[in-house]
């Protein structure tokens, strides 16, 4: 494994950190994203049947429709931070080589005129539902790193793009800080399925990587009753939320009533904590612990270090860049500029260009994220969704469609026979690969062809 100063140093260089998924800890989270839409036909272009949405990927992942004219996608559950960052990668593949009709997709959560679109980061836990109120001070906190930045219209720079559209500190809805809702797709006793919708998409994938696994360090800590008690009055939070996203540096929450309310503190007080209790079980949870530690260290000391790890860093220094050295009179849409850093767009995006120029952080081999382009996770049930739709497509790409309800349980309605396929697949932490021959026998019954001669 890295040290530290080998990790700083591969990053600095644009290097990637891992080429390979290190066993360890098996947690299961994901990430569902509606991506902004901008079409070269019409408005309706999401309605055509040609898109044939929705899709499961050979990959465990799910592409559909939200709304009319939201693209959205959902990673296959992943075991940790790392699988789930380089899942995350490939379904922006994925999306941006959609052709038919020709997409113009944007990997951000605003559109400028008022409506605002999640990424949504979802967790399994065994912390009962009404502790979880006591991860609302860290949510509010860590906005300085899950945003992904914005300039308004009126010419202000915020650092989050979902702060000034949360409504609650605690409520039903993703627009909370805490969301109590209870998700259906969790089947398995004993477990929930916690859904956050605070934090923004990221472009980056470090930021993405430190992110979900900061968080997800807060969710076990929360579940062994040791995560550190914060007192914060709820009533605060969307305010304290707002504030923070107004400010590039110097951050404090008004909520906290028995210490500081200083942002950069009070992260570090529960990344010492993770450091104590989980240091040392595994090389992913190591390596974000190193990377949490050193993004806080430079948030407290010039925030701008962290220019090609954290979003709404680069992105100002982008905005800054254009602003200083554009010429007297030029009337530069620097709105467009925000814009199109989160173009998913490979041939013709900022974000993408800076990745080719060395200039952003790399944390997976992009060979990695070229793997789980079309194979699932190992150790999670996305693996039997995934190799479930690989069977199909190798007997025929055209017999077998998913159903609206194709996620813990495999659904499928076969387009010429009317029969369905249906197989249960409640527990996430189990890859069901025992099951996949009577899976395979039973398509093959319903497909009413002969057994290939070669499966795979």
């Amino acid at each position: 494994m890295l040290n530290k100063q080998e990790i700083l140093h591969r990053l600095a260089g644009g290097q990637a950190l891992f080429d390979y998924f290190p066993n360890g800890q098996i947690r299961i989270m994901g990430i569902d994203g509606e991506l902004g839409v901008k079409t070269d036909s019409d408005a309706k272009a999401l309605e055509t049947p040609s898109l044939s949405l929705p899709r499961i990927l050979t990959n465990g992942g799910r592409l559909y429709l939200e709304l009319s004219h939201f693209l959205e996608y959902c990673t296959p559950e992943c075991s940790n931070a790392l699988e789930l960052t380089t899942y995350l990668e490939a379904m922006k593949i994925i999306c941006a080589t959609l052709r038919n009709p020709p997409l113009v997709l944007h990997n951000n959560n605003h559109d400028w005129k008022g409506s605002t679109f999640g990424c949504h980061c979802n967790y399994c836990t065994r912390a009962p539902r009404g502790t979880w109120i006591k991860l609302l001070p860290f949510n509010v906190a860590s906005l300085v790193m899950a945003g992904s930045g914005w300039r308004t219209l009126d010419g202000q720079y915020q650092i989050s793009q979902r702060a000034r559209f949360m409504k609650e500190a605690i409520g039903n809805e993703p627009l909370c800080y805490v969301d109590y809702r209870h998700q259906s797709l969790m089947t398995i006793e004993g477990w929930e399925r916690m859904h956050q919708g605070h934090t923004d998409a990221h472009m980056s994938e470090v930021n993405t990587f430190i992110q979900v696994g900061f968080t997800n360090l807060m969710v076990e800590l929360l579940e062994r009753n040791a995560l550190p008690h914060v007192a914060y009055d709820p009533k605060f939070a969307t305010v304290d939320g707002r504030d923070i996203s107004a400010k590039k540096q110097k951050w404090f929450m008004h909520g906290i009533g028995n210490r500081s309310g200083d942002v950069i503190a009070l992260l570090g007080l529960y990344a010492k904590r993770a450091r104590e209790i989980f240091a040392g079980r595994d090389e992913v949870t190591d390596v974000l612990l190193i990377l949490i530690e050193d993004t806080l260290k430079k948030l407290g000391s010039d925030p701008m270090k962290l220019y090609g790890r954290l979003d709404w860093v680069t992105k100002l220094h982008l905005i800054n860049t254009f602003e200083a050295n554009k010429s007297p009179g030029d009337k530069m849409d620097l709105t467009a500029i925000d814009l199109e850093y989160h173009s998913l767009n490979r041939e013709n995006t900022l974000y993408y260009y800076l990745l080719d120029a060395g200039q952003i952080e790399r944390l997976v081999n992009p060979n990695l994220i070229k793997r789980a382009l079309s194979s699932p996770p190992a150790r999670t049930r996305a693996k039997v969704r995934g190799e479930t739709v690989k069977f199909m497509q190798f007997i025929d790409p055209n017999q077998w469609r998913p159903t609206d309800e194709c996620w813990a349980e495999l659904k499928f309605l076969n387009v010429r026979t009317k029969q369905t396929f249906s197989f249960p697949i409640g527990d996430p932490f189990s890859n069901y690969t025992d099951c996949l021959p009577m899976i395979e026998e039973e398509i093959l019954r319903k497909s009413r062809v002969e057994p290939p001669k070669t499966i795979r």
